[in-house]
Parts: structure tokens; sequence; C-alpha cells
């Protein structure tokens, strides 16, 4: 069941972020959020699964979500 779940907010949430982020908008800001809200769904998956590449990969999207995230909603000196 958990299983999923997991599929069906990773078809949901990250193209929708993937979405967002294209559009270079003021909405662009969301994308990175609900990319980062995708990632354990993603972690679960690919551990269940034991596709290690996959979770390495999750390990640098995390990285750049959380990068993105500081740069969209917290740096104050944006460009």
């Amino acid at each position: 069941m958990m299983y999923t779940v997991a599929q069906v907010m990773i078809f949901v949430l990250s193209p929708a972020a993937v979405y967002l982020l294209a559009r270079n908008d003021k909405y662009s800001k969301y994308g990175v959020i609900i990319g980062l809200a995708a990632q354990p769904f993603w972690f679960y998956s690919a551990i269940t699964d034991m596709a290690w590449g996959i979770v390495l990969s999750n390990l640098v999207f995390t990285y750049t979500y959380a990068i993105s995230t500081y740069n969209f909603w917290f740096r104050k000196d944006k460009k």
C-alpha cells in the first residue's frame, strides 16, 4: 500500500515541480518546494527496490532542491 502511495506521489509531485520551475515566472519558486516534497517518496521507492543509483541521484536532487529553496525563498540579494 505504501509503495503505491509513493508511486502516485512521485507521479504527481515530480512533474508538477518540473513544470513550475520551467515556467520562469512568479510561480517558479513553488516548484522547488514541491520538488523537495517529492524526495521522501523517491527515497522510499528507491530503497525499497534497492535501486542504489537512484538513491545516490536523489541525494544530489535533494541537495539541489535545498539550495534552490534557499535561493528562491530566503536569499536577500536576489538578482
